[in-house]
């Protein structure tokens, strides 16, 4: 039998339950990832960090496309998946462009911005750049000004954009298209 190609899916998820999603996508023994945010909330006299999605209805999970449908079929109520460009399949999201993705939001840096998808149309158009020093090392992106600001901007088509913090141009080099 021929072993199905796993691909990097986005899924919307309904009622803000991404975490209880990702351990219903566990018990399948599915590799997902959540974009996470540490944020310090006041509780009643004392101050804690807490770790929060940025997006509360946004997860992404590696799997088969039809181990992924079996999924959605069987828990309709929870989530869907963003669909591709002409809205007639799940969207596949490149390993490159999600690992690009998952290094800038994994290091839970403050000052990151996430742009929507109706936000982005003015955002993925600029210089293809490369970050070769920093904490972003590794980043491939478009360099845009945002708030008088150079950043590096990560986008996956469709679904999400973010914006690194400020990125000196001697840790940037141009890609070549």
């Amino acid at each position: 039998m021929k072993e199905e190609t796993l691909h990097w899916f986005a899924l919307k998820v309904f009622y803000n339950k991404v975490l209880v999603v990702e351990d219903l996508l566990n018990q399948y023994s599915l590799e997902s990832y959540i974009p996470m945010e540490e944020v310090v909330v006041q509780r009643g006299d004392k101050q804690k960090k807490v770790c929060r999605p940025v997006v509360n209805s946004l997860m992404f999970v590696r799997a088969s496309l039809k181990v992924l449908k079996d999924l959605q079929r069987r828990y309709f109520h929870e989530f869907c998946f963003y669909l591709n460009a002409d809205k007639t399949a799940p969207a596949i999201i490149p390993n490159h462009e999600f690992n690009v993705f998952r290094v800038v939001t994994s290091a839970m840096a403050h000052g990151l911005e996430y742009f929507s998808d109706e936000a982005m149309v003015n955002y993925n158009k600029g210089e293809r750049v490369r970050v070769v020093e920093g904490p972003f090392a590794g980043t491939e992106g478009f360099v845009k000004r945002i708030r008088r600001d150079r950043r590096v901007l990560v986008v996956i088509p469709g679904v999400i954009a973010v914006a690194t913090t400020y990125v000196p141009s001697c840790f940037l080099e141009k890609v070549e298209s």
